[in-house]
C-alpha cells in the first residue's frame, strides 16, 4: 500500500513511471531475497511450536549438535548443551532434517565393549557382567542389562554391554562410566583377563635372521 501511494504521488509530480516501477521492482526482488530464509523460519517456528517434535525443557540431538531446548523464536531454536554453550539452530533445519528427541521415552539404552582373551569362559563372562550391572542403581532393571558376544577378534573376544538408563545426556554419560568401572571390577574379582590387541611378529626370511645375528653380535 505504501509503495502504491508512492507510485500515485510521484505520478502527480510528473516523475517518468518507467523508472520508478524499474526501481520499485528492483528493490521488492532484493526485499523478497533477504527476508525469504527469515520468512520460511518464521513459518517453520510457527509448526514447531504447535505440532513440533519436541517442547521447551527437552533434550534433542540434531546432527552433531545435542543440548536442552530453551526456546524456539522466530527465526532460531536456542539450545544449551552438558558445557553450558549456547546454540542456535534455524528452525527450517530442524523442520526439514532428522532430529532426535533424547527425552521424551523416558529411558534410552547404551552398549560399551569389553574384550576378554580366548581362554575365557564366556557363559561365565556374561553371567558376571549382566550381574555387575545388575546392582548399579544408574541402570534399569528393566528391561534387563545384556551382555553379548560381539565380535570374534584377531587376539581378542569382544563383548557388547547393553544397558537401559535414564534419557538425559549427563545421565547416558553416568550410566556408562559406572558400568564400566562395575564391569573391570567383577571381571578382575572372578580372574577374568581383560584383553588387549596383540600382534605377533615371526622372522622367518634369511634377511630377517641375519639381521637378527648381526644385532644380537
Amino acid at each position: 500500500m505504501i509503495l502504491v501511494g508512492v507510485v500515485v504521488a510521484v505520478d502527480f509530480l510528473g516523475v517518468d513511471l518507467n523508472n520508478l516501477l524499474l526501481f520499485v521492482v528492483i528493490v521488492t526482488v532484493i526485499m523478497a531475497f533477504a527476508g525469504r530464509d527469515l520468512l520460511r523460519n518464521m513459518a517453520a517456528a510457527s509448526v514447531l511450536q504447535t505440532r513440533g517434535p519436541f517442547h521447551v525443557g527437552e533434550q534433542i540431538r540434531f546432527g552433531p549438535e545435542e543440548g536442552t531446548v530453551n526456546e524456539v523464536n522466530a527465526r532460531t531454536t536456542v539450545l544449551t548443551n552438558v558445557e553450558g554453550e549456547r546454540i542456535y539452530l534455524p528452525n527450517i533445519d530442524l523442520l526439514n532434517g532428522t532430529l532426535i528427541n533424547l527425552s521424551s521415552v523416558g529411558s534410552r539404552r547404551s552398549s560399551l565393549v569389553v574384550s576378554v582373551d580366548y581362554k575365557t569362559d564366556l557363559r561365565d563372562a556374561q553371567s558376571v557382567l549382566e550381574e555387575s550391572m545388575e546392582a548399579l542403581h544408574e541402570v534399569h532393571a528393566s528391561p534387563a542389562p545384556r551382555a553379548l558376544i560381539a565380535d570374534l577378534a584377531d587376539s581378542t573376544i569382544d563383548i557388547e554391554l547393553l544397558f537401559w538408563h535414564g534419557p538425559l545426556i549427563d545421565q547416558a554419560r553416568e550410566a556408562r562410566s559406572v558400568v564400566a568401572v562395575a564391569a573391570r571390577e567383577a571381571l578382575r574379582e572372578h580372574g577374568i583377563v581383560i584383553a588387549f590387541p596383540q600382534r605377533v611378529l615371526s622372522l622367518t626370511d634369511p634377511a630377517d635372521r641375519l639381521l637378527r645375528d648381526l644385532i644380537v653380535s
